[in-house]
């Protein structure tokens, strides 16, 4: 059997993974998890996230999400890869805005934590 082979355009870096931002004050946690946390904690009715925006063609798509969390409305700058990492990165700006989170807590090293990928 042939090894795998990725084709990579001109201007591309080849990478075999996504890179997500990191939460360094998150404790290892989701942003979306902290959001709901802290929603709950707050008794505040949890975050509705919305599909802003989806651009580009059907194999490279850019997607926006914002997030309403008790009556604020945040949006991310720059749009993202995956719908996963989109509503990641909102989140992360919501809790940036509502100052559970420094706004120079995000880097785009590592990728988030997962509660499917995480060991109990």
């Amino acid at each position: 059997m042939e090894p795998y082979v990725r084709l990579v355009a001109d201007g591309e870096k080849a990478s075999n993974k996504l890179t997500m931002p990191v939460m360094k004050d998150l404790s290892g946690k989701h942003p979306i998890s902290v959001l709901m946390e802290l929603c709950n904690k707050k008794k505040w009715s949890p975050p509705d996230f919305t599909l802003v925006d989806d651009t580009g063609p059907d194999h490279r798509k850019r997607f926006l999400f914002k997030v309403t969390v008790n009556g604020v409305t945040c949006q991310p700058s720059q749009p993202s890869v995956t719908k996963k990492l989109a509503k990641a990165t909102a989140a992360a700006a919501a809790l940036q805005a509502l100052g559970a989170l420094p706004k120079e807590s995000i880097t785009s090293t590592t990728n988030f934590c997962s509660a499917s990928n995480s060991a109990l």
